[in-house]
């Protein structure tokens, strides 16, 4: 018998009321192995995602250039700079800003920039760069600050940084405005180069010496083994990753008891279809004598089965994939 007859032949005979469990058992799998994916997969894309780590020295130690030269030979480290902070008050014209100028390699600076770029890596002028959040600090009123960024022309303004009392205002330039993405909530930030934050270091009085550094790693999941081998260089690291580690583990585990279920929920199928084709063996055993008698060999007669197997199977997995794509639109996002 030509398969498209045998085809034609199994959706004809094909009984329904008794294969609902069977279906039901295949629906359910597919829905667990469906939201097994999806969690394994938004898990997997988290930790894809690059990641930094804080270190600080420890005791009266600073970072040195070695130490750094040392981490960027870690395997995971996609960049590494010291840091050095300093708070200052930026004014343009009628606009001022309170802010902490973060001196850090320009190499490490990435992502988009509405305006310029970054600022030349050995440069003594101070030039700096600005974030978004940054631009929006500027005001001539306090009540006006973080509202929105005044309209200034940024790239061709003139800067004056001020240390402090008694201390000469430095002339700067701002060499670009760093894109925030889709962050409402990004904290404003200035950084210039290290050369130039050591310079005003001085002039202000302090200690030129880092003491803090900042390490990209490529991704959150190496996060924790990175940190494990820059604390045998003798550096505190700041990971504040712990959280999402134990919310990825309890992930995973969701995920694995969703295929133990879906293994369950097999079986069990497995279980009621062959129960069910020996129930149709016995109260169609006139019916398939007569096929045998029409010239149908057994092993077509069990092609048959075989097929409607299959029916049942291609319908309960659709049915659980569309369960599974549905269901999201009517849960509340959190």
């Amino acid at each position: 018998m030509r398969i498209v007859d045998l085809t034609r032949l199994a959706f004809k005979t094909f009984k329904g009321g008794r294969t609902a469990l069977f279906a039901g058992g295949i629906a359910a799998a597919a829905f667990c192995l469906c939201a097994a994916g999806g969690i394994w997969t938004t898990v997997q894309e988290e930790k894809a995602q690059p990641y930094e780590l804080v270190l600080s020295a420890q005791g009266s130690a600073g970072i040195t250039d070695s130490m750094i030269a040392d981490i960027l030979n870690l395997q995971d480290v996609k960049a590494a700079t010291p840091i050095l902070q300093i708070p200052v008050a930026i004014q343009t014209g009628k606009y001022t800003a309170q802010l902490t100028l973060t001196g850090v390699d320009a190499s490490y600076l990435d992502g988009a920039y509405t305006q310029g770029g970054a600022f030349p890596a050995d440069s003594v002028m101070p030039y700096i760069l600005l974030n978004e959040a940054a631009c929006k600090q500027f005001a001539e009123d306090e009540k006006d600050i973080g509202n929105q960024a005044p309209d200034i022309d940024w790239l061709n303004a003139a800067f004056s940084v001020e240390l402090g009392t008694g201390i000469r205002a430095v002339t700067s330039k701002v060499c670009g405005v760093r894109g925030d993405g889709d962050a409402t909530d990004a904290a404003p930030a200035a950084y210039v180069s290290l050369p130039v934050a050591k310079e005003l270091l001085r002039k202000s009085g302090q200690s030129a010496g880092a003491t803090t550094a900042w390490v990209r790693v490529t991704n959150i999941g190496r996060a924790e083994a990175v940190s494990r081998q820059i604390a045998a260089l003798g550096l505190a690291v700041t990971n504040s990753n712990e959280r999402m580690q134990a919310e990825w583990d309890a992930e995973t585990k969701e995920a694995a008891y969703l295929i133990a279920i879906s293994a369950i929920c097999l079986l069990c199928a497995g279980i009621l279809l062959a129960a069910h084709r020996t129930i149709i063996k016995q109260q169609r055993r006139r019916a398939f004598e007569m096929l045998r008698w029409l010239g149908m060999k057994e092993r077509e007669i069990s092609a048959l089965f075989l097929l409607h197997a299959l029916i049942v199977f291609v319908m309960g997995t659709m049915l659980g994939v569309a369960v599974s794509m549905a269901l999201p639109a009517f849960l509340p996002v959190n």
